[in-house]
Formats: C-alpha cells, structure tokens, sequence
C-alpha cells in the first residue's frame, strides 16, 4: 500500500563516473559516500542528506571538498533552513562557500497601462484606429420613414 509517510533512512555507498545521481527524498534521511558521481540533484522538502566524496565535472576533472557543493542541488522552493540539511562533504548544496543560500523569490514585472490615443489636447482623434478593435457601424433602421442619408 501506498504511503506518504517517509521510508526510512537510507545509506549508500556509490561509484557512477560521471552519472548524475538525484535522491528522491521527502522527510526521511539519506547518508551516503561517493567515489565518483557527476552532479547531484536533491528532491524533495524536509529530511537531512549528509554525502561524502567527489564528483566529476563535463571534463572528466574530479571535485572535492568545499566545491563539490557547487555541482550539487536542490528543488525549489525550498527555504534556506530546510537546503542547509542538505549537505556534501560538509558544506550546503549548491553553496559557493559552505553557506546557506537565501531563498531567491521572482517577482513577475508588472506592465504599464497603455498609453491614451490623443490627438494635441482636444481629446481622443476619431482616425485613430485602435489594434484589435474593429469600428462601430450604425444601421438606419428602415422602418422609419425620416432617416436621412
């Protein structure tokens, strides 16, 4: 039966060249060494992953330590107290510096309104034509006897 109630911990001991290794976790723990992996992806919200060990960039360079961190990450959004429990070789994942990262939100720009089609100041010019919309046509009715045309 399904459950959404966390596995367990999990512990790993992995050689994948340069494969890249992503960990599905969510409120459970995760504790690993790596000999050699590509990058790291984290998904999921809450738990702890503690990783040991190098990675490989694009170019076959291995990576330790501090800037291993650099070639791992984490979903988003996520705050910076649930990433800091993401870690590799002891540093937070996706961190330049061991840090934390803030958590970065983007605000969508806003659009000014349109500006009004004027014509000098006597108000809106009637051979203006507007995009996207069409002209008003009145039709005489032809049951009147007194249109003029």
């Amino acid at each position: 039966p399904s459950s959404s109630a966390p596995g367990g911990p999990i512990r790993f001991a992995l050689d994948a060249g340069q494969s890249p290794l992503f960990l599905l976790i969510d409120g459970g723990t995760a504790t690993g060494t790596v000999n050699t992996s590509g990058r790291i992806g984290i998904h999921g919200r809450g738990g702890t992953v503690d990783i040991t060990g190098v990675l490989v960039d694009s170019n076959g360079q291995r990576i330790d330590g501090q800037a291993a961190a650099q070639l791992s990450d984490a979903t988003r959004p996520a705050t910076g107290p649930e990433i800091s429990r993401f870690r590799i070789n002891d540093c937070v994942v996706s961190s330049f510096n061991c840090v934390s990262p803030a958590q970065v939100i983007i605000v969508p720009p806003t659009t000014p309104p349109p500006p009004p089609l004027v014509f000098g100041t006597g108000g809106r010019d009637p051979d203006t034509v507007s995009p996207n919309v069409s002209e008003e046509w009145t039709i005489m009715d032809d049951d009147d006897d007194d249109d003029t045309r």
